[in-house]
């Protein structure tokens, strides 16, 4: 009786924990595939990624010998990527574009943008925006505020230094 009840038992852990590990493992195979694909993006640059993170459909990455930081995101069905040549930018600086909902007396913070912002050494040239949120394409926020915040000081820690 007790063989028995160790066997259901653990065939209900297995069946509990199925989901999970299915969960876990498609998020790693996801994971793996857009960073195959911001390397293959940072090749066509002659660079390599040193440094990456993660964050929902996205991944940013840095190449530290040549000073590129480079972006990929997939949006539904599209993909896009971007890079800037951190050698080309005075600062980098993270930019929250937010606008006040009114509702039965309160008042609240919505966020429409998360970007990071770079601005070049040259006047001239225009500023490079990497949008790693926007309220109209993403469902909800999934940390990217805190990645520009974290992203924006390894960039100026990175430009203070050479």
């Amino acid at each position: 009786m007790n063989t028995d009840s160790a066997i259901i038992g653990a065939i209900l852990v297995v069946i509990c924990a199925l989901p999970f590990i299915l969960m876990y493992s498609g998020k790693v195979k996801k994971q793996k595939k857009m960073l195959r694909s911001l390397k293959t993006v940072a090749n066509e640059h002659a660079c390599q990624i040193a440094q990456h993170e993660f964050c929902g459909d996205l991944v940013i990455g840095l190449d530290t010998s040549k000073n590129y930081l480079f972006l990929f995101k997939k949006l539904n069905d599209q993909e896009r990527t971007q890079y800037v040549d951190l050698s080309g930018i005075q600062t980098c600086y993270p930019n929250k574009v937010t606008r006040i909902l009114k509702q039965n007396n309160k008042k609240s913070d919505i966020i429409d943008r998360v970007e990071l912002c770079f601005v070049p050494n040259s006047k001239s040239q225009k500023e490079s925006v990497f949008e790693l949120y926007n309220e109209q394409d993403d469902v909800q926020l999934r940390g990217e505020v805190l990645l520009i915040n974290k992203w924006s000081d390894i960039v100026n820690t990175r430009l203070k230094a050479s």
